[in-house]
């Protein structure tokens, strides 16, 4: 009987112990959650410059099983302040909602001076079209309260040789992207059918205040080997997407094969085997030995034979 009381002793007291600890555990925890609630007061006492006290029966219990190894941090995550992120480093994060009563308290004076504060920009004081040489008296210095978009010119410019880029109506702000110098662009002289060789006699330059398009190409030098990948209209603007490689060499027709050394060079005639475009290597026949060659093309009917 002894025996049977020796070995039910230890068996009560570690159950004893085990229920001691989960006591202990439970109490670990709700200090904790005590800890993370205090905290969020103080730092919305400090934020607002007000005593406050939280009602902690309404967070949610899983803060209760929460645990942070280092200091909790609060920021707020809108404009409004009816949100707040607590974070525990990366170990974890949780949102919490701010009474409107406090959210109002802790709106800070930056803010609501923000909003106060009147917009300054320039507004038209009379309807202009698109491409009209701006000058100083054509816009106002205007202040309120209205919308100001964020690319809105509040501080006088020179308007020298700027150009409007848009129809305006008299009241509408003067934006960053309505001023813009006047560029030279190449139009086409006489109607182009595609396929036709860039060359200067057919374009001239032609000076565009407005709609320019952004790829308009600057200059003609080094388009020898372009063509045009469609029909241009007289007046169309010469853009970079109007261009494809030219086919300097066509399949089964004649080639001038070119043999280059240090101090004499030979030519022969050939056909080529393949199409090529400039800086392609293609084969080509050479009519007088038979022979299959090849060589770079390095001009319009001209394969490189090294």
């Amino acid at each position: 009987m002894r025996n049977s009381v020796d070995l039910i002793n230890p068996t009560k007291r570690r159950l004893n112990l085990l229920a001691l600890s989960c006591v202990l555990l439970c109490v670990y925890q709700n200090t904790l959650a005590g800890e993370l609630i205090s905290d969020y007061e103080d730092w919305l006492s400090k934020k607002s410059k007000e005593d406050l006290t939280l009602e902690k029966s309404k967070f949610d219990r899983g803060l209760l099983k929460l645990e942070c190894s280092e200091r909790t941090n609060f920021e707020f995550t809108n404009k409004n302040r009816r949100q707040v992120k607590a974070s525990c480093g990366d170990e974890w994060r949780r949102f919490l909602k701010v009474p409107k009563p406090i959210a109002e308290l802790v709106t800070t004076k930056s803010v609501t001076e923000t909003k106060e504060t009147k917009k300054l920009a320039f507004a038209f004081n009379k309807a202009l079209e698109k491409g009209y040489l701006l000058n100083s008296k054509d816009f106002d210095l205007v202040e309120g309260h209205r919308f100001v978009p964020s690319n809105a010119i509040s501080k006088p410019e020179n308007y020298k040789d700027l150009y409007l880029q848009r129809d305006v109506a008299k009241g509408d702000l003067l934006l960053k992207t309505d001023l813009k110098e006047a560029i030279y662009v190449f139009v086409a002289q006489k109607a182009l059918p595609a396929g036709i060789q860039i060359d200067q006699s057919n374009f001239t330059l032609k000076q565009m205040t407005h709609g320019a398009p952004s790829d308009h190409l600057k200059k003609l030098s080094g388009l020898e080997y372009m063509t045009t990948n469609k029909r241009l209209d007289v007046g169309d603007v010469l853009r970079e997407r109007d261009l494809r490689k030219a086919k300097l060499v066509r399949r089964n027709e004649p080639v001038n094969l070119v043999y280059k050394a240090e101090s004499f060079s030979i030519d022969a005639k050939g056909v080529a085997l393949a199409d090529g475009y400039f800086g392609s290597r293609i084969k080509a026949k050479n009519l007088e030995s038979s022979l299959i060659v090849s060589g770079v093309v390095v001009d319009y009917g001209t394969i490189s034979i090294n």
